[in-house]
């Protein structure tokens, strides 16, 4: 029913500064404005269609207004390359933290389980920006008493007194 794109021979990812990759996102925004813009339109013209059919005061109507007022932000994807229509690397960035916090919330007491699920998301953030977290635990644990802006102004990035 909808027109299939042009099949691609897979390569590796450019580089996110290469010429490759400026090319790669100005054929990707192409790509989407020549096959998703139609539908998009079609979209958009349905949703004001059945805006006027449905009662103004209805769930459903104010779902259609929402849809219609982001209606720039939920195109964005067609001129930018860059964005993707999914959220798959995102929410497998956050999975461990939330899985953590989740299982750990059954621990023997509501106060440990609350306090562990603290822990486990400081740890993971650490681990998500690249910080050594047992360094940073124990500098920023050691240093509770004394100046806390000395905490913020150490390296903790891993590798960095090799």
């Amino acid at each position: 029913m909808w027109p299939k794109p042009p099949r691609v021979p897979s390569q590796q990812k450019p580089c996110a500064g290469s010429a490759n990759s400026m090319r790669s996102r100005r054929v990707s925004a192409a790509n989407r404005r020549a096959f998703a813009k139609p539908i998009v339109d079609a979209l958009n013209a349905w949703l004001d269609a059945q805006l006027h059919l449905v009662s103004g005061r209805s769930m459903l109507a104010e779902a259609i207004r929402y849809a219609l007022s982001c209606w720039h932000d939920l195109t964005r994807f067609l001129n930018d390359g860059r964005v993707e229509l999914h959220t798959n690397s995102v929410e497998r960035a956050i999975r461990p933290i939330t899985l953590a916090r989740k299982n750990h919330l059954f621990a023997r007491s509501d106060g440990g389980g609350h306090r562990w699920a603290v822990i486990s998301s400081l740890i993971t953030t650490c681990k998500l920006n690249d910080i050594e977290p047992y360094a940073y635990l124990r500098m920023s644990c050691s240093s509770w008493s004394t100046d806390i802006p000395s905490i913020a102004s150490r390296n903790f990035c891993r590798g960095a007194g090799r």
